[in-house]
């Protein structure tokens, strides 16, 4: 992909290809209310969800950084350690019924990340309504805070059983604060973010 890349990337991907968060290898925040299949309510996620990364050499290609489709794992990747930070991993989406599903990635590459670089994922929920949610996402380099990578997502809400979009519902949409701007890039402060090894 290029700069500024557009496209669809809603048609015909499986749970662990993006389309809807991954099945497996995900963890499962305690549940409290046994017998209520949605739990009881909990607090909002953060507004932004934070999440620090190193580059290996697997995540890059023959120019030496990281791969345009690596960087589209790493974005559906932080979306959803975002929704599982808020409580709402794959079972808690089905026991109501509906799911959120990729319908649009809007990508600007701005920069390199090179292996052993380490990496800070911030993602946001821009707004959020009916059965629509924009998701904004945004990689930097930890040691300047060089912005590397911006996205902008629609996702859709669908019923699992038919993938039809139904209005999102109001106990998932209280898991999730909306931020209406851009927030300030992480400028190298690593210190309140998640780490992973992947």
């Amino acid at each position: 992909m290029s700069r500024g890349a557009k496209g669809d990337a809603g048609a015909g991907l499986t749970p662990g290809e993006g389309h809807a968060a991954p099945r497996e290898g995900r963890g499962r925040p305690p549940r409290a209310g046994a017998g209520d299949p949605a739990g009881p309510a909990r607090p909002a996620a953060g507004a932004i969800h934070r999440q620090v990364r190193r580059v290996e050499a697997r995540h890059t290609d023959e120019l030496g950084h990281v791969n345009n489709l690596v960087w589209v794992r790493f974005a559906v990747e932080l979306a959803w350690a975002h929704s599982v930070s808020a409580g709402l991993d794959y079972p808690d989406y089905v026991a109501r019924g509906g799911i959120f599903v990729i319908r649009r990635h809007e990508i600007d590459y701005r920069g390199e990340a090179r292996e052993g670089e380490e990496i800070i994922g911030e993602t946001w929920i821009e707004a959020m309504r009916g059965a629509r949610a924009i998701r904004r996402i945004r990689f930097v380099r930890a040691a300047d805070g060089a912005v590397l990578l911006e996205t902008r997502s629609e996702w859709a809400f669908v019923d699992i059983g038919t993938h039809r979009p139904r209005r999102i519902p109001a106990e998932v949409l209280e898991r999730f604060r909306t931020v209406g701007e851009a927030p300030p890039a992480a400028a190298g402060d690593a210190g309140s973010a998640h780490r992973t090894g992947s």
